[in-house]
């Protein structure tokens, strides 16, 4: 790796650990250490203060170490596909973070700090974990754009999510959802709706009610008949098993 590289990839590399080299590359702004073998994550971690991108996913992590919170510049970080059960509230301090991804963990919950990343405009991937709840400040995130928060246990839509007014794009498969609330109508930015694999036996509603809905996935429900105001508005549907 050049003295000036400020960028490293090392996707399926099959390591065991961080390279302890990559210290030393004080402008380094993106590290790529994707789909490898690493169970620990060194606490020089935090000293890479360039990092800009920085991906983790797809490892054997079960933690990650607190310097990893030092690295404010980051805009992007991708911890997914680990082994992870807690994340720290530390997290908070990542104010420039434009994309999150914390899916496929072991998540039941998630620190009150995430309401304060306000720069998450992107998308926030919550998706397969084991969450039940999520923070009320998690409403906070008025700007962001696609959240996923399918593969979990949700049995009715988390309120916070009804403050979120900038989502174009909500995924809530796989959870075990019946119905929606009306609440809902404030996401009036919404385009696609990704119902599958819930427990709907109609469709909500309150989806008449968002005039940009685009995009409406219902497949693996119970839902025998299609309400006529799906077709008037030119809504696509995908429906059946």
């Amino acid at each position: 790796m050049s003295e000036f590289a400020t960028e490293l990839d090392l996707e399926g590399h099959e390591l065991t650990a961080v390279p302890e080299s990559i210290r030393h590359h004080m402008g380094l702004e993106r590290l790529g250490l994707r789909a490898n073998r690493i169970a620990s994550v060194p606490e020089w971690i935090g000293d890479l203060v360039s990092l800009r991108h920085l991906s983790l996913a797809l490892n054997g992590l079960e933690t990650v170490p607190e310097s990893l919170w030092r690295l404010t510049g980051l805009e992007s970080l991708n911890l997914s596909d680990n082994r992870l059960s807690r994340i720290s509230d530390s997290l908070g301090r990542l104010a420039h973070l434009t994309m999150l991804d914390l899916g496929h963990n072991q998540l039941a919950e998630l620190p009150n700090s995430i309401g304060l990343l306000g720069g998450l405009t992107d998308y926030l991937y919550l998706s397969h974990n084991r969450l039940v709840t999520v923070p009320t400040s998690l409403g906070d995130l008025r700007g962001l754009r696609y959240l996923n928060i399918g593969g979990n246990q949700f049995s009715a839509l988390p309120t916070p999510v009804t403050r979120m007014t900038g989502l174009r794009e909500l995924l809530l498969r796989g959870n075990a959802l019946a119905d929606l609330p009306a609440s809902m109508v404030a996401l009036q930015e919404l385009r696609h709706v990704d119902l599958r694999a819930n427990r709907f036996t109609a469709v909500p509603s309150v989806l008449a009610d968002l005039p940009r809905l685009q995009r409406l996935d219902l497949r693996w429900n119970k839902i025998a008949d299609l309400p006529a105001w799906l077709e008037e508005k030119g809504v696509t549907v995908l429906h059946g098993y």
